[in-house]
């Protein structure tokens, strides 16, 4: 059941229509029961795996606490078990595979088919497991609220990755109707769903188009096809977190945010404290910060003794690209964002004393443009490798970039997209940049459906009236693009 779809719309609405109707208790167990059913609707085995990971890691924190002297093997024990089936599910094959081409082996690939969500709630639960193990104060007593921490339906498939100290708390406190609240958490369904059905689903059409024909597609095209990339997957995903959000809010529970104008970033470093910011926090606080202060691999030989920062780096980085997938272009995407962000944290020294010696001022408006641009571009770069379905792909697409002799241009009739569309590709990125800048500069930290509620009924009613139109006229709607799947749906 698509974010994007009618029935997911519908199930949305029935629910909040009978959650506040409900004491506390019953509030818990219906969204459990809806979560669940909300979950099964892909795979109804693929559910049994999700209450596995609930048991294990509920039970596993309960005697932590019960029986401390276990307390380390408990906590090593079930992090390899739900680390376990997460490499079953996602990465056994691709494991397989490997072995087949380094070794010439013979391995026959396994019938595996990857359960939606996986990679979210299996790292949820890990750092919930994690702050049992660092704090006994965080262990959750009721199954029944765990549970629901892990299986919540509006941010289960693709996050955002919450804690628990701030989503069990929640669960606590009976939820009562607030039209304030159903207003602020539709107003964010509806710009979720603008940019879904509008913006990334239309750049989608030119994206796969040129990727799908890169070697006889025009240099002009690779590069505008990556830069649709860009927006249409931070748009898909900006989506679905705007959706969960919203869907989240209606029923009167708060969300991280997990974007804030990332493509505004004039650096790396900011850059991914901006975009999934759940998951970049997430490695922060349970690889970055605990290897940084150990430092385990310095037992290891020389190599090993380098700054703990740049190994953590390289570390978290190296993680991140397998956490995105089960492909090589993934851990190269990860490597590659890593080596960039080395390379700034080693030279940020260097480029301070620069810029004081030349006297230039590091807020200088031609300084922020030049340097949002490069960290645009070098984002740019890595997404080759992040949308090619094969290293092969993403090389041949790179050489197409600087060597390519193709000529038909951007609008080619080979790629099968009308004119009319990629021109109201521009027209819409060119609006998205404009809106980006805009939120910049006069609400960075205050969430759109916030600013919104602020204005008067008239305002308010004109904006609701303008986001539907724009969804009824402008959306992809149809047999080839109903319900078409969020980007991050496969993680």
């Amino acid at each position: 059941m698509q974010f994007n779809s009618f029935q997911y719309i519908f199930l949305l609405f029935i629910t909040v229509g009978i959650y506040y109707l409900l004491p506390l208790l019953g509030q818990k167990l219906l969204l459990v029961i809806v979560s669940f059913g909300f979950y099964m609707a892909w795979n109804v085995k693929y559910s049994l795996l999700m209450a596995t990971v609930i048991l294990l890691t509920y039970f596993a924190a309960i005697f932590m606490i019960k029986k401390p002297q276990y307390k380390r093997l408990l906590f090593f024990g079930s992090l390899l078990s739900v680390l376990g089936l997460l490499f079953y599910f996602k990465y056994f094959n691709f494991f397989l595979d490997t072995l087949n081409q380094v070794f010439g082996a013979n391995f026959s690939m396994l019938n595996i088919i990857l359960p939606v969500g996986i990679s979210f709630y299996v790292f949820q639960s890990i750092g919930y497991l994690a702050d049992v193990y660092t704090n006994n104060e965080e262990c959750e007593k009721s199954l029944l609220n765990y549970a629901l921490f892990i299986s919540f339906f509006p941010q289960l498939v693709a996050g955002p990755i919450e804690r628990s100290k701030n989503m069990l708390t929640q669960f606590n406190t009976k939820q009562v109707f607030d039209v304030q609240n159903i207003k602020n958490g539709l107003t964010l369904v509806l710009v979720g769903l603008v940019q879904k059905v509008v913006i990334a689903d239309r750049l989608a059409l030119y994206v796969n188009a040129v990727f799908a024909n890169y070697q006889q597609a025009s240099r002009a095209a690779l590069i505008v096809a990556v830069v649709f990339f860009a927006f249409q997957v931070y748009c898909d995903f900006n989506a679905y977190s705007l959706i969960a959000i919203g869907s989240a809010k209606t029923m009167g529970y708060t969300l991280m945010r997990n974007f804030n104008h990332p493509y505004l970033s004039r650096s790396f470093a900011e850059y991914w404290s901006r975009w999934h910011i759940s998951l970049s926090t997430w490695f922060q606080d349970y690889i970055f910060t605990p290897f940084v202060w150990t430092n385990p691999l310095k037992k290891l030989g020389k190599f090993f003794t380098a700054p703990p920062m740049v190994l953590g780096l390289l570390l978290v980085f190296t993680v991140s690209g397998f956490w995105h997938g089960a492909s090589w272009t993934f851990v190269v995407w990860g490597l590659l964002h890593g080596a960039f962000r080395i390379f700034e944290a080693l030279t940020a020294k260097a480029k301070k004393k620069f810029y004081k010696k030349h006297a230039i001022r590091p807020n200088h408006p031609i300084l922020v443009v030049v340097e949002v641009a490069i960290v645009f571009l070098l984002n740019c770069f890595t997404y080759v490798f992040f949308r090619a379905d094969s290293m092969g792909q993403a090389v041949g697409y790179i050489k197409g970039i600087l060597f390519g002799t193709g000529t038909n241009g951007i609008y080619s009739d080979v790629l099968g997209v009308k004119p009319g569309e990629i021109t109201l590709c521009f027209v819409i990125i060119g609006a998205l940049v404009l809106l980006e800048i805009l939120g910049e500069i006069f609400c960075k930290n205050i969430s759109f459906d916030v600013i919104l509620q602020q204005k008067n009924v008239v305002v308010q009613s004109v904006v609701y009236a303008a986001l539907l139109l724009i969804l009824v006229v402008f959306g992809m709607y149809g047999v080839s693009y109903v319900e078409n799947p969020f980007i991050y749906f496969q993680f």
